[in-house]
């Protein structure tokens, strides 16, 4: 399990333990809870993700982490949590924490709103609804990196200025070139 120890920039005897859950790879929970605790310069967070609980034993093994943690640091921590699940979810719910349900915060008033209910599916927020849109990322970056590794862009790569367009092609400025990232790019 990953664990990450971020100070804030305030007293040293503020300190508290920050779970982010998941049944995932727990991106979406580290990334939000992460910009919460931002917002209390003075507390020093201890931030530990716990991704991948995605059974009964995991939820309960999960629990005795963070009320054993709790238990270190005299204080609740607090628990980010994006699981799906509600058995999941209301069994790390109960661990001696402030627990912020992240999905049920946002979908019950989303379903409320829209008039259908939420999937409630598993691994929503990293699929890809569009294959070959999802897969031009990775292009862009690979374009981006290689148009920025010729020794010209090293020495005047200040005056250049790159956009990432919607079509996820590269235009380069000066040189008034578009860099598809499947072909090499040259600038002049």
């Amino acid at each position: 399990m990953a664990e990450d120890c971020r100070t804030g920039g305030g007293q040293d005897h503020l300190k508290r333990s920050a779970f982010f859950v998941s049944d995932r790879t727990g991106i979406t929970a580290e990334m939000l809870g992460h910009s919460l605790l931002t917002q209390f310069e003075s507390i020093a967070f201890n931030e530990v993700t716990l991704p991948f609980i995605d059974t009964v034993e995991k939820a309960r093994a999960a629990v005795e982490r963070i009320n054993r943690q709790g238990a270190e640091d005299g204080a609740r921590p607090l628990v980010v949590s994006t699981l799906v699940h509600a058995e999941l979810s209301a069994i790390v719910a109960s661990a001696n924490a402030l627990f912020l349900d992240s999905f049920q915060i946002f979908i019950r008033p989303l379903e409320e709103e829209l008039g259908v209910p939420a999937s409630h599916a598993v691994g929503r927020s990293h699929s890809a609804s569009d294959f070959a849109d999802y897969h031009h990322r990775p292009k862009s970056v690979k374009a981006f990196s290689f148009c920025t590794s010729i020794p010209f862009c090293h020495e005047v790569f200040f005056m250049l200025k790159v956009l990432f367009l919607v079509d996820r092609s590269v235009w380069i400025e000066p040189s008034n070139k578009w860099c598809d990232p499947t072909i090499s790019c040259t600038l002049g």
